[in-house]
């Protein structure tokens, strides 16, 4: 890390982890907050599913902070590894936000490959080898983006795996991976008569929360649930030195599927995230969206520059910084950011301009990190049940408690972000949002 901090941001950043230091060392303050939040006196079941959840994701930060020593954190992570490991019923498949994946990219980053756990994080590594196959099938069989993606699909698991690419037998899981990601970037699917590509999400594949907004679906070009996604990933598989037939190729064509959806106007330079079904023909019309890691043009831009770097074309590498300075001259409110989160808040964009200085040492990238620093650290309140609150772009007068402590989209990947500018990253806890 190599921006220097004003004594007030460092100041306040040094308040910021001692409060979260405290409050996350004792689960009971993670139960009472819940208790607030959700207005409930009854929280057996919530208990049940925040107990293995909170060792893994206040380990992270509790990782980092204290790297140096980690003897507290070691032998609170093997206190419940044994219990987690024979309940994964609390955690959602193989993924990398919920599932297997976010255990062992947890223990990777926390404890590295420790004697006294090895043999059972390589025995949850062949739980995930052996189920990729039923990934596999379904993204042939249905051509759904899900599967595919950041979050919870092979993107992620891919991502995670990718740390352990010198073990042979995952090294092989890697490739098979890869090679079915290059496949699903040739599929086409019919909707309504017409072909789109694989990463078109049908009205019956999209969230419910999406399907006022998007009744026939929508083009999805973002990072966490979109192609963005798998174009970071097949390029840093090649900037960490694992490559398969066709994987160039796939970049480009995701490239220039992508270059079809960039819009220059006002001064800004911009890629569309997600393209309405009734828009395709007329996307020029789309404003600029929320300038976010999960589907905005932040998260495509870095996806887009990891291209370049992968298959060595600076046009790519050009055109995502031109874009990103572009955007720094923004103001954060044009920016559309109202929470302090990483996935479509401020730390996430933080992040992305902080690593994007960390490689080109660009100084033109200096006074937007210093921008969003001043920003996540206004949405710090001692007093809120988590510490952060979040606003909505529908109402910017109200204060709402942030809900969520974890890594994606609570208050972890806040801390995770602003310690970095205090303490040297000791750990590659970005890595799960393919961004490095």
């Amino acid at each position: 890390m190599k921006v220097l901090l004003r004594d007030e941001q460092k100041l306040k950043i040094e308040e910021i982890v001692k409060s979260l230091d405290v409050f996350y060392k004792d689960p009971n303050n993670i139960l009472e907050a819940y208790r607030y939040v959700l207005k409930s006196d009854d929280l057996e079941a919530e208990i049940k599913k925040i107990s293995p959840r909170y060792v893994i994701d206040i380990a992270r930060f509790l990782g980092e902070l204290y790297s140096s020593d980690l003897g507290l954190v070691k032998d609170q992570i093997k206190q419940n590894f044994h219990s987690m490991n024979k309940n994964l019923s609390s955690f959602h498949g193989l993924s990398v936000s919920s599932g297997i994946a976010l255990i062992i990219n947890s223990y990777k980053d926390i404890i590295g490959i420790d004697e006294d756990i090895d043999e059972e994080i390589f025995e949850l590594l062949k739980i995930m080898v052996s189920s990729i196959e039923k990934y596999i099938i379904t993204i042939k069989d249905n051509k759904i983006m899900r599967y595919c993606e950041c979050i919870g699909g092979l993107v992620g698991i891919g991502r995670v795996l990718l740390r352990f690419k010198d073990n042979a037998e995952i090294d092989k899981t890697i490739r098979l991976i890869l090679k079915t990601l290059i496949d699903f970037v040739y599929m086409n699917k019919v909707y309504n008569g017409v072909e789109r590509p694989s990463w078109y999400i049908t009205d019956k594949e999209e969230f419910v929360l999406d399907r006022e907004r998007f009744p026939n679906g929508y083009l999805n070009n973002g990072m966490a649930h979109g192609i963005s996604g798998v174009l970071a990933f097949l390029s840093i598989s090649i900037i960490r030195g694992i490559k398969v037939e066709g994987q160039s190729d796939a970049i480009e064509i995701i490239l220039k599927e992508l270059y079809k959806y960039k819009i220059e106007n006002d001064n800004v330079t911009y890629w569309l995230g997600r393209i309405p079904y009734e828009m395709i023909d007329k996307f020029e019309e789309i404003p600029l969206e929320r300038c976010s890691w999960c589907y905005g043009t932040i998260g495509i831009s870095r996806a887009i520059y990891l291209a370049g770097k992968a298959i060595k074309k600076q046009k790519y590498i050009d055109d995502a910084l031109y874009s990103l300075k572009t955007i720094s001259k923004l103001s954060i409110e044009d920016m559309q950011l109202t929470s302090p989160m990483f996935c479509h808040g401020t730390a996430g964009v933080l992040e992305i301009f902080t690593l994007m200085y960390d490689d080109t040492l660009d100084e033109d990238f200096l006074d937007i990190i210093s921008k969003l620093i001043d920003e996540t650290l206004k949405y710090f309140d001692e007093e809120e049940p988590f510490k952060f609150y979040t606003r909505e772009i529908s109402s910017m007068s109200e204060k709402y408690p942030m809900d969520d402590y974890t890594v994606f989209g609570g208050v972890i990947s806040v801390a995770l972000v602003l310690l970095q500018f205090i303490k040297k990253k000791s750990t590659e806890w970005e890595s799960v949002f393919v961004i490095n």
